[in-house]
Parts: structure tokens; C-alpha cells; sequence
């Protein structure tokens, strides 16, 4: 997150314009999403890059995150935060093994839309192999006289990968930083305080989600018919009583 895109923080009591979409001034809003924000996001830390950590406006962790994102008006961002955040709380409040359904790692913040999680990258099988270059069978060395210009792109591609997180939602591989976990501790413990690893749910891998897509498709239709079938076994049931009741009348008034 670079300085220039960093917003001017204002004091909360300070009335801040109106939204003109919706007619519901800024600080309204933020006060609309208090509660969801956990103070115990500001245990997890947000690193920063190289000339942001002197930035008096760079938010030191996802609580600072979230109330930037609130402060620019960016709702859904401290949403997606919030909930990405939260599920990770949330599974460590459950004292996971860390290997049943889930995936453990470093994660990143993207500042585009909010997503907090493991990168892109966590979940890529593995990376495209390098062309591998000529060499001598005796010395070892490469018998290529011309620089293996694919090779040092995949390099470069690799090196930025490792400097920066690329958001798994929204593909930003940029406007990202790293987050660290720390571990909470009881005050007056004497303990230093240690790094967790991020958890989340494994996502599923395309094969997965179109299974289940189906599954879901097939059960919602299946839903729908029988839906279907008991309304018009319903009108049915309906119109026989309707049909009994004047046959009952005309032959009660034929007496």
C-alpha cells in the first residue's frame, strides 16, 4: 500500500460529508459497522513494505484496516475483511489438528477489495517448470551462448511472487501486505509474544466446486418438484372436496 494512496485519517468525532448515493454521511456508516470489527484484530499485524513502516497513516493491523476501509467508505472491503478474519478466529477457537479440511500458511491483505487469506500462490500446485537450458555432460556447464530470456522472466515472476501476496479473490498481486498472527498472551506472563500461522478452509479445486455445483443444482430441482407436486396434489385434494361437497348439495335438494 503506498503512501500516495494512503487516506488522510479523520478524528471520529469529527462530522465528515454525505454520501451522496445514499444519503448517509461516512461516519454514520462506520458507526453502522462497529461492532463487527473484533478488537482482537489488532493482534494480527500488518507488515509493511519498504518505505511504508515510516508512513504515520499505514495501519499497523486488520483492526486499523478495518477502520480505514470504513473511513473511505469501502463497506464491502471491511466486510470481506471481517469475515475472512473472523472464520480464522473462529477455527482456531475450535483447536484444530491443522490438517483435517484445512490449509495453514502466511497470509496477505489485499487493499482492493478486503480479502485476507492465503495467497494465490499457497494453492498453485506448483510453478511452471523452468526451460531448462543445454549443458555439457563432462563440465556441467551450459553450452547456450544466448541468454535464456524465459528463464530470467520466471525468475523475476517467482521473485515477485515471494515480495508480494496475490489476493486468491481479486488477483491484485500489488496493492497487498503480509500479515503476521500473534499469538495472544495472559498479561504478566513473561512470555514473548510468538507468530501463529494463518488457517483457513481449504478451498476447493475446480473439479470440487463443479461436483458440488451440481450436487446443489440437483437438490435445489429435486427441491422444486416436490414443491411442485405437493401444491398440485394440494389443489387437487382441493378441488375433489369442492366436487363432493355441490354433488352432496344437488342430491340433498333432489330429495
Amino acid at each position: 500500500m503506498t503512501e500516495q494512496q494512503q487516506p488522510t485519517p479523520q478524528d471520529e468525532t469529527t462530522t465528515t460529508e454525505v454520501n451522496n448515493n445514499n444519503n448517509i454521511s461516512k461516519e454514520e456508516m462506520r458507526e453502522v459497522h462497529h461492532l463487527k470489527v473484533d478488537t482482537r484484530f489488532a493482534m494480527i499485524r500488518v507488515e509493511p513494505k519498504v518505505g511504508e513502516g515510516s508512513d504515520a497513516n499505514f495501519p499497523r493491523n486488520l483492526h486499523n484496516a478495518a477502520e480505514l476501509f470504513l473511513r473511505v467508505n469501502m463497506v464491502e472491503a471491511a466486510d470481506r475483511l471481517q469475515q475472512c478474519t473472523s472464520s480464522m478466529l473462529d477455527i482456531y477457537a475450535t483447536n484444530p489438528d491443522g490438517s483435517t479440511g484445512v490449509s495453514i500458511g502466511r497470509a496477505c491483505v489485499c487493499w482492493n477489495c478486503g480479502h485476507v487469506g492465503l495467497p494465490q500462490q499457497h494453492y498453485e500446485k506448483e510453478d511452471t517448470p523452468e526451460e531448462q537450458e543445454p549443458t555439457d555432460t563432462a563440465t556441467g556447464k551450459s553450452t547456450n551462448k544466448t541468454p535464456n530470456k524465459k528463464s530470467s522472466k520466471s525468475k523475476k515472476a517467482k521473485k515477485k511472487k515471494d515480495e508480494y501476496g496475490v489476493c486468491r479473490k481479486c488477483k491484485e498481486d500489488d496493492q497487498t501486505n503480509w500479515v503476521r498472527v500473534v499469538r495472544q498472551l495472559e498479561v504478566n506472563s513473561g512470555s514473548t509474544p510468538s507468530d501463529l500461522p494463518w488457517i483457513e478452509k481449504t478451498p476447493l479445486t475446480p473439479e470440487q466446486q463443479a461436483k458440488k455445483d451440481a450436487a446443489d443444482k440437483a437438490a435445489k430441482r429435486k427441491e422444486i418438484e416436490a414443491n411442485v407436486a405437493a401444491e398440485l396434489a394440494k389443489r387437487l385434494a382441493a378441488s375433489t372436496t369442492v366436487s363432493s361437497s355441490a354433488e352432496e348439495k344437488e342430491n340433498s335438494g333432489e330429495c
